[in-house]
């Protein structure tokens, strides 16, 4: 993929449960991730997620291998998304849980704790981004 980010096939879901929104993803008829949070109970902005990440930066490690399974590509690359137009932002109290599936190794990333969740639907145009670091440059 020209720009990193991961594809893997799998099943993402999010439902309304009368007041609690229901994040899941499944792979493999498991569900490996799963996430809640209290439906709309209070207001937030973009600003509110920039606490802790920059929302709209994308940071992907590229990995490609030749032919015979040597490394062809090691980039660490970055994408920011270009004009942004938020539709409504939540956020509040959350859960999360991992679980164990060999195809998907994110069970493997603790969690340390729990912070809070955002929901937030917006429009935002993709555009060409950059490698921040080439492990496999002779200089790096």
């Amino acid at each position: 993929e020209v720009h990193g980010q991961p594809k893997k096939l799998a099943q993402p879901r999010l439902e309304l449960r009368s007041d609690l929104l229901v994040g899941s993803v499944s792979r493999n008829g498991i569900d490996i991730i799963t996430g809640t949070m209290a439906y709309k109970q209070q207001r937030a902005d973009l600003s509110g997620l920039s606490e802790y990440m920059d929302f709209a930066l994308n940071i992907n490690l590229k990995a490609v291998n030749h032919i015979d399974a040597r490394p062809a590509i090691r980039q660490l690359t970055s994408r920011r998304l270009a004009d942004v137009k938020v539709h409504e932002c939540w956020r509040g109290p959350c859960t999360v849980e991992l679980r164990p599936n060999m195809q998907a190794p994110v069970y493997k990333l603790p969690v340390v704790e729990m912070l809070e969740a955002f929901y937030w639907r917006a429009d935002f145009t993709l555009v060409a981004g950059q490698i921040i670091y080439d492990y496999l440059e002779e200089d790096a």
